[in-house]
């Protein structure tokens, strides 16, 4: 048992308490410090709010399960919102996009300012028109599905676009037109196709009911499909016919149905002054393509090829090709003048490509196909995380007091240090007044170029340096005087902290439990976003599929859900953990055998009783951090406005926003650790546990800050060393893997491929923090209750329950008195 409050220190609590607020904490007659044992639920409105909301959270995943189609984002879509490759669809053998005009406004500039990729087509394969021999046609030629023209020609005749294999048109049906026909009858007409809800309408015509065909009357552009062709009978997708009183046109089935491009809504798309195409028009002057990765399904979307290891010539070809285009278009208009082609130009349109390759699926499976390949080494570096994770928080003990005092001497000799040569620069202080011995030697070591006169340049903004750092080096040393005493204080802690999670090893335990939970979350998470962002609907008008009022109100809701239930599994490990160090530290007997597995007492307890109290903590952080999304996303939207570079109002409202609300996160984060404390101990609500620790934490204030700047340092090294040393050795792992051998990979690490380091530092910086989190959890709940120990022992008998050693050690440095907190304040503060 410990021993009993001396006089002297009850008197020095009592002022404390006074000056601070609140009242020293006292016993009622009979009762002794323990965990509660008498609970109840608390906060349970709120942990019905919480089950209510994740009732409708639910309701939000079955309606993007029903309503959203994945395959949607993964394969891409057609200018018609046609799903390329979607089963049971005329398009499940279009498994492919291809842009008809993916080239900028200015081609020439090498900016991809002006790209549309709306206009979309599903192929079947790549259109390559370069491949093969000689005969491909010339200039290059593409209609994404076969239809018929009645031409003006003086035969009459029927021309057939699209026909050939591959979209082609055969360009001897123009004569001496040439290119200029097919840009008159292919380029600039559109067939209008039965759609599905088509019915077959009579007419009443001298007294005799007709049949029309193919209900032309509702036919329309949309409802074509790409591989029917034109037909009189009803086929879906395929061309309507009119006229079928005449016997003109093709076996006398009258006069295809099409309809003249609007040049309003799909304006003529010119490249070297050449038409390449109407935008969403059908037929166009395709580029040679290919599709990367071919075999492996890696990607989707078509590429153009322009001087490809293939076809290391393909530009000069396609210039050829574009050549004949630019021939016909002279004989027919002897002004016309077409532009020099450009391989910079085409070299734009490949990028813009590739851009729009980096969509959901393509990045999705390139990604997973990077993990699949390092799966084993990522697991191994897992598990060296996990390792060096536990070895840290154990060794804690025996490094904590050379490293944190390491860090405050040399913190106080460098600061001291660059306020003197800042003066010497300044011309605060003469070179000429130190010792001979000392000029000369500075002198003679300092590197050529460098010497304590005063400085040349800049000499206004060096004297604000050193009186900067003058008075940083004064408040240092102030506070590191005041501060030392504490620090025994907080390095005892600490080794109590060990000592508590050696004898409790369930407890490190726990934050695997935590992190699967938050996986499981996540992946639950994306899995219903995936189904949400699929349930748009298709915009003809823009040609592509948007996302509804409502449908951004349900996304909205879901990623508030996912904040909200990662800060409750957090909130829940905390009270658990809280709850199991403070059955530690008020136990008689300490030792492993004796306290059993108080992680799983701890477990159990929070799980019946205080829930709520952790609905309502992790509630205020998610509005907190929605908040602060909300926030970014907005600035985003300002700073795209105006000239980018030169919108300093929004940069400096973004930096001043940014940095208040993650005080403001923080500073919750801080009040709600400290409330599941008091939760865990004594089974309090959660507002009453904020108030009880913020009163119980005020009166410890240099404490408070002692300890929290020390298990700071030591989280920050921790979490970082450990994450950069497994990325490291994950990134020589994988080298070595590669290169086959050590040494190669000591040669080369720098190579290593990106996104698995990524994977391995993000997983490895997480295993961190949740041990370190457990290690700093640990801490702050032995010095809560410490404090509580330290209040409750000005009543008469009470016997302290604090560790001996760490005992030994308050005994020793006893808790500052007002004069010292006057004076950090004044000094702190001015005016006070």
């Amino acid at each position: 048992m410990g021993k009993e409050a001396t006089p002297e220190q009850v008197k020095e609590l009592e002022a404390k308490a006074a000056s601070k607020g609140g009242n020293v904490l006292h016993l009622a007659p009979g009762d002794s410090f323990e965990l509660a044992k008498d609970r109840r639920c608390t906060d349970l409105p709120c942990l019905i709010i919480f089950m209510a909301f994740w009732i409708v959270m639910f309701g939000i995943a079955a309606f993007g399960i029903m309503q959203g189609e994945p395959q949607l984002l993964t394969s891409g879509y057609d200018f018609n919102g046609n799903i390329c490759g979607m089963k049971n669809t005329p398009y499940a053998k279009r498994p492919l996009v291809y842009y008809p005009y993916p080239y900028p406004d200015d081609a020439m500039a090498g900016t991809m300012d002006g790209v549309d990729l709306t206009w979309a087509m599903c192929v079947k394969d790549c259109p390559d028109q370069l491949s093969g021999s000689g005969d491909a046609p010339s200039p290059p030629n593409m209609c994404y599905m076969p239809f018929q023209v009645r031409s003006e020609y003086s035969d009459g005749r029927v021309i057939k676009c699209g026909y050939e294999q591959g979209g082609r048109t055969d360009m001897r049906q123009f004569g001496m037109e040439g290119f200029v026909g097919y840009v008159k009858y292919c380029m600039k007409k559109m067939p209008r196709c039965k759609c599905a809800n088509d019915d077959v309408l009579t007419i009443n015509i001298n007294g005799s009911k007709m049949e029309t065909l193919n209900g032309w009357l509702e036919s329309k552009p949309e409802c074509c499909s790409p591989d029917q062709v034109a037909s009189a009978n009803s086929v879906v997708g395929a061309q309507t016919w009119y006229d079928w009183r005449t016997n003109a046109g093709t076996n006398g089935l009258g006069v295809p149905d099409v309809l003249d491009v609007n040049a309003t809504t799909m304006p003529e798309l010119r490249q070297f002054n050449i038409p390449f195409g109407h935008r969403y028009g059908f037929c166009f002057v395709p580029y040679p393509s290919f599709l990367p990765g071919e075999g492996n399904s890696k990607f989707t979307r078509c590429v153009p090829k322009f001087n490809s290891n293939d076809n290391p010539n393909s530009t000069g070809a396609f210039q050829e090709m574009l050549a004949t285009a630019a021939a016909d278009m002279v004989k027919e208009n002897q002004n016309f003048v077409a532009q020099p082609v450009n391989s910079t130009s085409l070299e734009n349109g490949f990028k813009a490509v590739i851009a729009a390759m980096s969509g959901p699926r393509a990045t999705l499976t390139y990604l997973i196909e990077e993990l699949r390949k390092y799966r084993w080494i990522i697991a191994g570096c897992v598990a060296i995380a996990l390792g060096m994770s536990l070895l840290f928080t154990l060794l804690l003990k025996v490094l904590a007091g050379p490293i944190i005092y390491a860090l405050m001497f040399g913190t106080l000799i460098t600061s001291m240090g660059l306020t003197a040569v800042l003066g010497f620069k300044a011309g605060f202080v003469s070179p000429d007044r130190l010792p001979t011995s000392v000029t000369g030697y500075a002198s003679t070591k300092m590197p050529e170029g460098v010497s304590l006169g005063p400085a040349q340049t800049n000499q206004e903004l060096v004297i604000a340096g050193a009186v900067l750092s003058g008075i940083f080096t004064v408040v240092y040393m102030i506070v590191f005087c005041v501060m030392l005493p504490r620090v025994s204080l907080a390095l005892k802690i600490m080794n109590v902290a060990s000592t508590c999670l050696s004898s409790m090893p369930t407890t490190l335990l726990f934050p695997v439990l935590q992190w699967i939970a938050s996986v499981i979350l996540l992946v639950y998470f994306l899995i219903v976003l995936w189904y949400l962002a699929s349930a748009g609907t298709f915009d003809p008008e823009l040609h592509r599929y948007v996302w509804n009022e409502d449908l951004q109100r349900l996304m909205a809701v879901h990623l508030f859900g996912l904040l909200w239930g990662r800060a409750w599994i957090l909130a829940i490990g905390q009270i658990v953990v809280a709850g199991a160090c403070a059955d530690w530290f008020l136990a008689p007997d300490k030792s492993s055998s004796a306290i059993g597995l108080p992680a799983l007492t701890s477990f159990k307890r929070t799980m019946r009783f205080h829930t709520g109290t952790a609905a309502v903590g992790s509630f205020i952080i998610a509005v907190v951090q929605m908040i602060r999304l909300a926030f970014r996303y907005y600035m985003w939207q300002l700073s795209r406005l105006g000239d980018k570079d030169k919108n300093y109002v929004v940069k400096v409202l973004w930096t001043v926003g940014e940095c208040c609300l993650d005080c403001l996160e923080r500073f919750l984060n801080f009040i709600n650790k400290n409330a599941y404390i008091q939760c865990a101990i004594k089974g309090s609500t959660f507002m009453r546990g904020a108030q009880d620790a913020c009163l119980l934490l005020l009166r410890n204030c240099l404490r408070v800050g002692t300890i929290n700047i020390i298990t700071t340092i030591f989280c920050f090294i921790g979490k970082f060393f450990i994450a950069i040393a497994t990325a490291l050795i994950g990134a020589l792992w994988i080298v070595s893997v590669d290169s086959g051998g050590i040494g190669a990979g000591m040669n080369s690490v720098s190579s290593a491929p990106m996104f698995p380091v990524i994977v391995i530092l993000v997983i490895s910086y997480g295993i961190a923090c949740a041990f370190l989190d457990v290690w700093d959890m640990c801490i702050d709940t032995i010095f809560q209750c410490y404090c509580m120990d330290e209040e409750y022992s000005t009543q008469a008998g009470y016997q302290k329950k604090t560790p001996g050693e760490m005992q030994n050690v308050m005994d020793s440095k006893p808790p500052p008195s007002e004069k010292e907190v006057k004076a950090v304040s004044a000094l702190l503060v001015p005016g006070k």
